[in-house]
């Protein structure tokens, strides 16, 4: 299934959340926005009396240079400490993030392309939703500007307007600096409350399709989010909801971790901007699919019933996947899982055609795809899958031989660790105890 394509149905669905991090700012910027680390440095700087600089080497590891590249304890206990060093000196330290903030996001610093970039984009689609632990204002002040906006900050008045585009600053904003989840202190208190923006960041998670831009896979703050959010999130036809955007390149073994663990698909050694344009390409599609999902409706029903062009192409599998989620069927659903196994036998069939080798990989494909959403050992399919699970490894090939194909054989390889865990084992099993597939299994396996 095309990654943008499943971010581009709800994104046309005006059911898209982005969930923003310092790496956003960082981008826009050209790395002038402060990191945690240079934050709590361009703090501890502040302190007179030579108190800073002692503290400097009490609170952070630094390089030749003498600048921080680690602090010494976790980072919002750091900020406790300096925040009682401000106290001791009267002043308010939540104020003084805002001066830091303002000195290095501002007019100055702002790369005004990168902006208009994402501003375009985002004023292409206005009922986007923005969560966002970052405490500046970029988002609203320039990327919206112009756009109508609501702001929503803890302990402030919630906007009551249901226009323009909801920007939710989970740990407070600079415009309300006591708003700050700043300290240990701050944190613990945030972790623990049942605030309106708490229950509504679970709310955007658990009804909408979520993009992460901004973060590392590392980010203590994400990961415990997407933990909380993982446990009670509903069963999708998606193998995910919620897709996080690096600018790097990301091991494949870490993007299995947050695929099983959180649900998050990684889009790796990506730009921002590039994400943007590439999730462009396929809002035409998205529409199209949109309009269409009547048809799926009709199918379940027994009203009508897919055309042979439409189910030989190979997009048309998961194009049924994507209006069922549009739907909102749950992946049990007896009538759309017997509308699935009826495809696949029907792509099978396909495959006794001359010239069919595309049907051999389609199937596959399909297979693979239907296995990594739902339970099928659980499910009244088993036996009709595993019988076209037999028959797809029976007619595919390590090596190039005639009559064979070795496209199919290529994508159960690099696609296989995709599959649920459950599936894996009962396919494991069942292709054990086949003499004549066994052999294919394993050299599949291999690599895992």
């Amino acid at each position: 299934m095309d990654i943008y394509l499943e971010i581009a149905v709800p994104l046309e669905l005006k059911a898209v959340t982005f969930f923003i991090g310092n790496g956003f700012s960082k981008y826009l910027t050209d790395g002038h926005a402060p990191s945690w680390i240079q934050l709590l440095e361009n703090l501890t700087k502040k302190i007179e009396d030579g108190r800073g600089r002692t503290l400097h080497n009490k609170l952070f590891d630094t390089d030749e240079s003498g600048n921080a590249i680690r602090s010494k304890l976790e980072p919002y206990i750091c900020a406790q400490v300096l925040e009682l060093e401000y106290r001791k000196a009267k002043k308010d330290i939540k104020k003084c993030v805002a001066e830091v903030l303002k000195e290095n996001i501002n007019i100055n610093t702002i790369n005004f392309a990168k902006v208009d970039e994402s501003k375009r984009f985002f004023n292409k689609y206005p009922g986007i939703n923005f969560v966002t632990t970052n405490y500046d204002t970029l988002l609203s002040e320039h990327v919206l500007e112009g756009g109508f906006t609501n702001l929503f900050i803890e302990n402030s008045a919630i906007p009551k307007s249901g226009l323009g585009q909801n920007i939710y600053h989970i740990h407070g904003c600079i415009s309300k600096p006591s708003s700050l989840i700043l300290t240990i202190s701050d944190y613990f208190k945030f972790q623990h409350r049942n605030s309106y923006l708490s229950r509504k960041l679970y709310t955007l998670l658990q009804e909408t399709t979520t993009v992460i831009l901004g973060y590392s896979l590392g980010d203590f703050n994400l990961n415990r989010i997407f933990h909380e959010a993982q446990i009670t999130k509903a069963n999708s036809l998606r193998k995910s909801d919620t897709y996080l955007v690096s600018r790097d390149p990301v091991e494949q073994i870490y993007k299995d971790f947050y695929a099983y663990t959180y649900g998050i698909h990684v889009i790796d050694d990506t730009e921002i901007n590039i994400f943007f344009s590439n999730l462009e390409l396929h809002t035409d599609e998205a529409k199209r699919l949109n309009s269409q999902v009547e048809d799926l409706q009709n199918v379940m029903e027994g009203k009508s019933e897919y055309a042979d062009e439409f189910i030989k192409l190979r997009t048309s599998f998961n194009s049924i996947l994507l209006q069922a989620s549009t739907l909102g069927i749950n992946p049990t659903d007896k009538k759309l899982v017997k509308v699935l196994i009826n495809i696949l036998k029907k792509k099978k069939t396909f495959t006794y055609e001359n010239a069919a080798w595309s049907q051999y990989e389609h199937l596959a494909e399909w297979l693979i795809d239907l296995a990594s959403i739902i339970n099928i050992e659980k499910s009244d399919i088993k036996s009709d899958f595993l019988d076209l699970v037999e028959y797809s490894f029976v007619c595919m090939s390590k090596d190039l031989m005639l009559g064979y194909s070795w496209a199919a054989y290529k994508i159960w390889k690099n696609r296989f660790y995709e599959i649920k865990f459950e599936n894996q084992k009962f396919i494991e099993e069942f292709a054990q105890s086949k003499t004549h597939i066994k052999e294919k299994y394993e050299s599949i396996i291999s690599q895992y």
